[in-house]
C-alpha cells in the first residue's frame, strides 16, 4: 500500500513536467530558478504532508483529511473562517494555474485560435469534467496520468541532459525548417519511447517497484541508446545537433 502512495505521489509531480519552462519562465539566473522551483515543491509537499501527517495521528488513522478532522472537532467560527479561505484559495490558485497551463498548451497546437479562446475552451472542459463524478477517483487518474507523464519526462530530461547537453537553440525552436523539425514536426524516438514506456509501466513494471520512478529511467535510457546507435542518419542528426 505504502509504494501505490509512493507511486502516486511521483506520479502526480511528473504530470507537471511540461509545465518546467513555465516556472522558469521570469526568473533572472538560473539560481533563481532553482531557489524558486526547489523551495514551492519542497514547503508544499512539508505543508500538506504535515496537515496530513496530524490528521491522521489525530484520528489512529481513521481521519486522514485534516479539513474534515477540523470540522468535527472544531467549535470556533474563526477557524472555519480561516479553513475557508484557505480552502478557497486554494482552489483558486491550483485552477488559475490550470487555465494558465491549459490555454497555453493549446495556444502552442493551435496558434490561430489565440490565447483567450483557448484559455476559454480548457476552462468549459474543465468545467463540464467537473459534472463527472467518476472524476474525483484521484488514485486511479493520477496513476493513469502518471504512466503517460513518465515516459514523457525520460524522454525530456534524458534528452536535455545527454542529446542535448543543456544546450538549446533557442531561435531554432521557432524556425519551421530547424533542426527541431523533426519529422512534419514530431520526434518519431521520442514518439515511439513514449509509447513503449506507458506500455512498460501499465503492464510490466509492478506496484512495489514504483513503476513511475523506474519507467521513467528505462524510458529516458532507452531513448538516449537508440539516438546514439542511429548517428549516421539525418534523424539522429537532427537530434544530436
Amino acid at each position: 500500500m505504502l509504494a501505490g502512495w509512493v507511486n502516486v505521489a511521483i506520479a502526480g509531480w511528473l504530470t507537471n513536467i511540461t509545465d518546467a519552462a513555465d516556472f522558469a519562465r521570469y526568473t533572472r539566473s538560473r539560481t533563481e530558478m532553482w531557489a524558486g522551483t526547489f523551495a514551492a515543491s519542497v514547503f508544499g509537499a512539508l505543508l500538506s504532508t504535515a496537515l496530513g501527517a496530524y490528521g491522521a495521528a489525530a484520528t489512529l488513522g481513521k481521519v486522514t483529511n485534516p479539513f474534515v478532522l477540523t470540522a468535527q472537532i472544531e467549535t470556533s467560527w474563526v477557524a472555519f473562517l480561516l479553513v475557508l479561505v484557505f480552502l478557497c484559495v486554494d482552489d483558486w490558485t491550483i485552477n488559475v494555474l490550470n487555465l494558465y497551463s491549459g490555454g497555453l498548451s493549446l495556444s502552442n497546437m493551435f496558434e490561430r485560435l489565440g490565447r483567450f479562446w483557448t484559455t476559454l475552451i480548457a476552462s468549459v472542459f474543465g468545467i463540464a469534467l467537473c459534472g463527472v463524478p467518476d472524476v474525483l477517483n484521484f488514485f486511479r487518474y493520477i496513476t493513469w496520468f502518471g504512466n503517460v507523464f513518465s515516459p514523457v519526462a525520460g524522454v525530456l530530461v534524458f534528452d536535455y541532459l545527454f542529446v542535448r547537453r543543456m544546450r538549446i537553440d533557442v531561435a531554432a525552436l521557432y524556425d519551421p525548417k530547424g533542426r527541431y523539425r523533426y519529422w512534419l514536426g514530431f520526434n518519431p524516438i521520442a514518439v515511439a519511447w513514449t509509447a513503449i514506456g506507458f506500455l512498460i509501466c501499465t503492464y510490466a513494471i509492478p506496484t512495489a517497484w514504483i513503476p513511475a520512478l523506474l519507467t521513467l529511467l528505462i524510458t529516458g535510457v532507452g531513448y538516449l541508446l537508440t539516438v546514439w546507435i542511429m548517428p549516421r542518419t539525418r534523424l539522429a542528426t537532427w537530434l544530436r545537433a
